[in-house]
């Protein structure tokens, strides 16, 4: 089986990058696996890829085709949750109260995911969202309801990953500050 974790946001957007910035942190946490790939490799059937969506969505399409399943981790907006609060669902059972009109990338993500449902090549997906505090402009971090968050999203991922066999080990030795200074230091290099 070939399964896409794909992180999704804005890291100039303050907690709008939580999708990016928690796959940085999950991925640099994980024991060495030989099914982990740090990048896309045609023809591998049993892989596991790990991708920063950033906005790009609509440009993603091709690669999402190429998988069995997909994991989107995301910012989301729900009418009855808290900032921090992680829901998990799978993308053709969208909860009720959860709705993508909180940005951009978000409306397009949907509209993507739906125009690859309605052409039949949208694999298996699954949202693993985080309702995200007040935007910030310009400014590459996140606040600290998200960060606790992180524990949740995180426990959620890896027993999902290991339901689809891949039988992953979480280090924790990688810290969310960490994966935020990445991302600082690719925004400064000139």
């Amino acid at each position: 089986m070939r399964v896409l974790v794909l992180g999704i946001g804005n890291i100039l957007i303050g907690d709008e990058g939580a999708g990016v910035i928690f796959l940085e942190y999950f991925k640099k946490n994980l024991a060495s696996n030989p099914l982990i790939q740090e990048e896309f490799k045609n023809g591998i059937s049993n892989q596991l890829v790990f991708l920063d969506g950033g906005t790009m969505a609509m440009n993603l399409a091709h690669i999402i085709a190429d998988f069995d399943k997909v994991y989107v981790i995301d910012c989301i907006n729900a009418d009855d949750l808290e900032v921090g609060d992680v829901v998990f669902f799978d993308y053709k059972q969208v909860p009720t109260n959860i709705n993508y009109q909180g940005s951009a990338h978000e409306l397009e993500m949907q509209m993507m995911l739906n125009f690859m449902n309605l052409v039949g090549d949208l694999p298996e997906c699954k949202i693993l969202g985080i309702v995200p505090n007040r935007l910030e402009p310009m400014k590459i971090g996140l606040s600290e309801s998200i960060q606790k968050s992180f524990v949740k999203l995180q426990k959620t991922l890896l027993n999902e990953l290991n339901k689809d066999g891949f039988k992953l080990e979480f280090k924790g030795d990688f810290s969310i500050e960490k994966a935020i200074s990445n991302y600082r230091n690719l925004s400064s290099v000139n």
